[in-house]
């Protein structure tokens, strides 16, 4: 599938002191309507969506269009149910180009962004595998977990990682998704310091590789605005590229007047 870095702009003492603070209120925002913490998940539906070199969409294996399945996805019926979602290797053209994010087009087109459990899956035997859903933690519950302070699924240790992308979504701002592979904004040859692989918040030691997590407090979003401002972002051998440093800036510009910090999700 193609990586790419979400930016969320967020005030990291809020969220650090959300972590392990057993917060009721935002326990229950952070986890479906309906869902009890803690109680078994039974029988849900699973929603499986691929998109192909081709920019072809399918749903369960079956070829639909991009309004077809958001229709389809944004059914009463599936609410509360698992989408699990994968995108093929390579360079695309047509609608779902290199620099568009079909998980977030998506996302941003249902009734709200926990009408819908989620998970990236990176191949397409994971995808399509047998085992049932409730065996894992979803997203959401991992998040639930952190403000908890407690780790109730070690075995499914990278959830959590998309779990804190969840509580920076409940807490703060989504600013972008800026493409790219190799790393965290590794692409755009800027030497940024929110390449640097660090989480805000402790996380389980044996978590995977994916999301790789970085961040940037208030004071130091400030400087990198300040670095990036003074510099020639133009990148001649890649318009895709220069298009990216610029939104780079702007996003660091909006938390910076915000006054907040901003952490980045590379997966």
């Amino acid at each position: 599938m193609g990586y790419s870095t979400a930016l969320y702009a967020v005030d990291l003492d809020k969220l650090k002191a959300a972590v392990g603070s057993g917060d009721a209120r935002l326990i229950r925002r952070l986890l479906p309507a309906g869902k009890a913490k803690g109680g078994k998940k039974g029988k849900k539906a699973i929603l499986r969506v691929l998109l192909n070199n081709q920019s072809e969409l399918f749903l369960n294996r079956e070829p639909v269009s991009f309004e077809g399945l958001m229709a389809e996805l944004s059914r009463p019926k599936w609410k509360g149910s698992y989408l699990f979602f994968h995108e093929t290797d390579g360079r695309r053209t047509g609608r779902w180009r290199k620099e568009d994010s079909l998980l977030w087009a998506i996302l941003n087109g249902l009734p709200s962004h926990d009408f819908l459990d989620y998970q990236c899956c990176f191949t397409l035997k994971e995808l399509y595998r047998g085992a049932e859903a409730d065996d894992e933690i979803s997203v959401a519950e991992a998040a639930a977990d952190l403000v908890e302070g407690a780790v109730s699924r070690p075995r499914f240790a990278y959830q959590y990682g998309y779990g804190v992308e969840r509580l920076c979504a409940v807490l703060g701002t989504r600013l972008t998704a800026i493409e790219g592979k190799g790393g965290m904004l590794k692409a755009l040859k800027l030497d940024t310091p929110l390449s640097r692989e660090r989480s805000p918040v402790p996380l389980p030691k044996s978590r995977e590789d994916f999301p790789g997590i970085g961040y940037l407090t208030a004071a130091e979003v400030k400087r990198e605005v300040d670095r990036l401002g003074a510099m020639d972002l133009s990148f001649p051998t890649d318009e895709l590229i220069e298009a990216d440093r610029k939104e780079l800036l702007r996003s660091l510009q909006k938390a910076a007047k915000k006054q907040v910090g901003v952490v980045a999700f590379y997966y």
